[in-house]
């Protein structure tokens, strides 16, 4: 039986080599796709491990007080085995006073690696009480000497620290501290933890031990890192047992998530590859029935020869098994080759192919069985069998496909289940394959529109519908997976282009670093608009705030920016930067001008009562608030003075505060404590005009607000607290509430309760609700929130407690064509500042770079290429069918004088009217498939896009992709019957009796 297979596959091979093309082809496409799935996978996992900020990726043992040897080691030892290379030990003191200085002395082994001098040397030798070698690194230069018994400090440097890993923050020299106490703390850095610790002289000092070390996450791959986060859990855990009072912080969580972001991407590659590989069933059932009248031929000639069941269907099993092997081995070793070369360069080829090909392994031999029994089924079975075989198939399809769109029916925030697209493809392709040869079969008995009979292309067609029919289906699913391939890529492309606006509403955002530090402080923002490249400069407020919408008090985040930026990010009209800054608000503040050349602030008090703390609010010309604390206010009248500081000549005074007298403040604070009440400072104060440097400013239409009332000249107040009461002039608050939007839900409730009022903690504001934003940049989806005009809001703010709603954080717009060249400078302005910084370029950039939402669109673009090359040869291989399956009759008709011309040209309308319906289909196909892209992007980048992705359809694309399988499939036909009856004419029965 070998024998006769072997001589039958070498006598005519053009019968099994479609068989063997189209297995080769899906073996190929499996093994590519598994082997991207890893390469991405690990690309995915990579990018997890290797982002973020350096302690993500730290380990740390943490422990209160002292630390004997023993547990150096066993601490050191715990973190090596865990894979650091490098262990560092850390000391951190709490604050202590060395003379006139508050000090907080660390200790760090190595601290030449990890600090970045500016001026002097490292710390050199052991820390010891005579002399104990420092280099500053956070705060100002210390005032005078640092007397301390038993410990010499000898600063010899200064310097920042290069990784906020071992002390959990990171001190610059020269800026505030960020952590851990008043920002005029010095902070100074030994080389010698156990000599610092071991000290007498900070025996009752509290201090933090830690130990850390920086794993290289980055050089894991994707299926290394399940390993690693079970063995540091591992090891952290024995080490925890055996070592109380120890806390640790470890990257396990993110190794977890580079382990799933692994093991979940060759599966999403395979679901979308998979509707590629689905169209080329049908193309698959017409290769075997190039096999089938051969197959049918030899089974008849068997049986007439006396050949058993068995032997008839050994054969079978035998000649269509060794075509799909052979497909499947040529496939596999091209696919093997396309993973080494193309898709796995670099180190890892070899064990990302070695990964992939053992992956594919169990879906190759699933492919390579269903489609030996698929063509098995082709070239054997019986006509009706096929129909009822179809009619399964379409039934089991349709039941998967309906349960999984009501087990989990798709939308923009939820997954795509893998195999919805793949399923609905089949599933198109069945019902097409299975209405098509009744609907042709009607037409044939039915005369047209016009009276007369349908062309001769329909009714032959009608005759012989198995060919074209299949070659409909797979143009039709050809179309469908090219319309949701477009879909999937145009939706992918507005999902990033729409994350990264919500993430950086402008070019680029500057927020505070380490050292608290805003950037309008530290350059202003006429220094921020002298970047290259910066068109306009926007200060950007957010807070978490409580809105009181009658009795109900809800959270909410407030996110005040200049009005056209609010307007211009929530897609409104440029009236509405108006409205959220009308002209009452747009005003100049109102104030006393601080004169240029005045050097002190003067103001004549008397307060008749309790004694009152007065203090002026000023603003620069920069913007910056300063509080001048004048001084106490008696029954006796008095002069009360401070000295105005430079920066604030030429501002101007916002502001005078009252409270009471620290005396009488802490009494107060004291016997709240204790349960009682304390009693508030009250009486009648009488102020004055402001004295500048021989110029009054007078304080006509100010009044007082707050815990007190009246004009300037006789304020009556009843003060508990610092700054309780604020004299100022009249603000737009005072008359009309803030215009805000705001999201649909606090939106309806400032309706339901007739207003709105916002408590920042410092002031309450009552708002006018403008109208509903849909979503607000930079905030989670979910979380309530108000949009304002950021003018209005510091104005609003600053008259009850001025400078306490300053802007943290700046937003920069770019001129057109200039946003890489203001990228690239907002990141260096930035890192000189010591400043964070997003710019909307560089999220787009990651976005984009996601390597399994990349590779997903990859394989679709390969399912697209499958799906053409099959719209093709699957026209061509049903126009060859009609010939061998209509040659007789094509005979006869030639016999009865039809010219052979005639003939080829109702064949090339038959193909017409084939490629026809199966684009039709086939556009109604991506009709239905579209609105599943945004699910399909969905599944693939493994998040949540925020804002929620939309589904859409380039039309256009779409018709001319559409247009060129049509196209594609016709020439294909054309070309296939091109050269028939081109053979002598055979002879007519008169003709061979002239010729006898």
């Amino acid at each position: 039986m070998l024998l006769l297979v072997r001589r039958r596959l070498a006598a005519a091979p053009g019968r099994w080599l479609g068989v063997t093309g189209v297995v080769g082809g899906v073996t190929a496409a499996l093994v590519a796709l598994s082997a991207a799935g890893v390469v991405a996978g690990d690309r995915s996992a990579r990018a997890v491990l290797g982002r973020g900020p350096v302690e993500s990726r730290a380990v740390v043992l943490s422990r209160n007080g002292g630390a004997t040897g023993r547990v150096d080691r066993m601490a050191r030892d715990a973190l090596r085995v865990v894979g650091a290379t490098r262990v560092a030990r850390s000391v951190l003191f709490q604050p202590a006073r060395f003379g006139h200085t508050v000090l907080r002395l660390a200790a760090l082994d190595g601290a030449g690696a990890t600090v970045r001098l500016r001026t002097g040397r490292v710390p050199r030798g052991r820390c010891a009480p005579r002399r104990c070698e420092v280099i500053r690194v956070g705060g100002p230069a210390p005032r005078g000497p640092l007397p301390r018994a038993g410990l010499r400090l000898v600063v010899v440097g200064t310097g920042d620290v290069r990784s906020p890993v071992p002390f959990g923050f990171r001190p610059r020299s020269g800026h505030p501290v960020a952590a851990g106490g008043a920002h005029d703390q010095v902070v100074l850095l030994s080389g010698d933890p156990a000599g610092l610790e071991g000290s007498v002289a900070l025996a009752s000092v509290a201090h933090v031990q830690s130990w850390s070390a920086v794993l290289r996450l980055g050089r894991l791959h994707g299926w290394q890192a399940a390993g690693a986060a079970r063995r540091l859990i591992r090891v952290l855990g024995r080490f925890g047992r055996a070592q109380a009072g120890f806390t640790a912080t470890s990257p396990a969580g993110r190794l977890r998530l580079a382990a799933a972001r692994y093991e979940a991407a060759p599966g999403r590659l395979l679901a979308a590859g998979a509707a590629g590989i689905a169209v080329l069933t049908g193309l698959l059932l017409l290769a075997a029935g190039g096999m089938r009248p051969g197959v049918r031929a030899e089974d008849a000639r068997l049986l007439r020869a006396g050949a058993s069941g068995g032997q008839r269907a050994l054969l079978i099993a035998l000649e269509t098994g060794t075509a799909v092997a052979l497909g499947a081995g040529a496939g596999a070793l091209a696919g093997a080759l396309a993973a080494r070369f193309a898709l796995a360069p670099g180190s890892a080829a070899g064990a990302a192919t070695a990964r992939a090909l053992a992956g594919a392994l169990a879906p190759v031999a699933l492919a390579g069985f269903a489609a030996w029994a698929l063509v098995a089924l082709a070239v054997s079975a019986r006509p009706r069998l096929l129909r009822a075989l179809v009619l399964l198939a379409l039934a089991a399809a349709g039941a998967a496909l309906t349960s999984l769109l009501v087990a989990s029916p798709p939308s923009e925030a939820a997954a795509l289940p893998a195999p919805i697209v793949p399923l609905a493809v089949l599933t198109a392709g069945l019902v097409l394959a299975m209405i098509l040869p009744a609907v042709l079969r009607t037409l044939s008995r039915t005369r047209s529109g016009s009276g007369g009979r349908w062309p001769p292309a329909v009714i032959e067609l009608a005759r012989n519908p198995a060919p074209g029919v299949l070659a409909a289906a797979t143009l039709a699913a050809a179309t469908g997976i090219a319309g949701y391939g477009l879909a999937y890529h145009a939706t992918l492309v507005r999902g990033h282009a729409d994350e990264a606006r919500q993430r950086v509403p402008l070019a680029a955002t500057l927020t505070p670093g380490a050292t608290l530090d805003s950037a309008v402080a530290r350059r202003g923002l006429s220094g921020w608009s002298r970047l290259p490249g910066a068109a306009a400069v926007a200060p950007i407020l957010r807070d978490d705030v409580f809105a009181s919408a009658g009795p109900t008090r809800t959270s909410l985040s407030l996110l005040a920016a200049p009005a056209h930026v609010i307007a211009a990010v929530t897609g409104r009209r440029a009236a509405t930067a108006g409205a959220l800054l009308p002209a009452a608000f747009a005003r100049a503040r109102a104030g006393v001008t601080l004169p240029d050349h005045a050097a002190r602030v003067r103001i004549p008090a008397r307060a008749r009562g309790d004694r009152v703390t007065v203090a002026l609010f000023a603003r620069s010309r920069a913007g910056a608030v300063e509080r001048l604390s004048l001084g106490v206010a008696r029954p006796r009248p008095a002069i009360l003075s401070a000295k105005l500081p430079p920066g604030l000549r030429g501002g101007r005074a916002e502001a005078l505060s009252l409270s009471p007298e620290t005396g009488q403040l802490l009494t107060s604070a004291h016997q709240t404590a204790e349960g009682g009440g304390g009693a508030p400072a009250s009486g009648t104060l009488s102020l004055g005009p402001l004295l500048l440097g021989g110029r009054r400013g007078r304080l006509a239409g100010w009044s007082a607000h707050g815990e007190a009332h009246g004009p300037p000249g006789a304020i009556r107040y009843a003060l508990t607290g610092e700054d309780a009461a604020i004299a100022r002039p009249p603000a737009p608050i005072d008359r009309h509430p803030l215009p805000v939007l705001a999201d649909a839900a606090t939106a309806a409730d400032a309706r339901l309760a007739d207003g709105l009022q916002l408590d920042l903690g410092d002031a309450e504001i009552p708002v006018r609700v403008l109208g509903v934003a849909r979503r607000a940049p930079t905030i989670a989806p979910g979380r309530r929130f108000v949009l304002a005009d950021v003018s209005a809001v510091t104005g609003a703010v600053d008259a009850a407690r001025p400078g306490a709603a300053a802007p943290r954080e700046l937003g920069l717009a770019a001129r057109p064509g200039r946003e890489r060249v203001l990228e690239a400078a907002a990141v260096r302005a930035a890192d000189d500042d010591g400043l964070g910084v997003q710019t909307r370029l560089g999220v787009l950039h990651r976005l984009r770079s996601e390597p399994v939402a990349r590779e997903a669109a990859g394989a679709l673009t390969v399912a697209l290429m499958l799906a053409a090359v099959a719209a093709g040869l699957g026209a061509g291989l049903a126009a060859r069918q009609a010939l061998r399956t209509g040659r007789r009759a094509l005979l006869d008709l030639e016999i009865q004088g039809v010219a052979p011309g005639t003939l080829r040209g109702t064949l090339a309308r038959r193909g017409t009217l084939v490629a026809l319906l199966g684009v039709a289909g086939g556009v109604a196909l991506a009709a239905a498939l579209a609105p599943l892209a945004a699910s399909g992007v969905r599944a693939a980048v493994a998040r949540a896009p925020d804002p929620p992705l939309t589904a859409l359809m380039p039309w256009g694309r779409e018709a001319l992709v559409a247009l060129a399988l049509l196209l594609l499939a016709i020439l294909a036909g054309a070309l296939a019957v091109a050269g028939a009856l081109r053979e002598p004419r055979p002879l007519l029965p008169r003709d061979a009796e002239t010729a006898g």
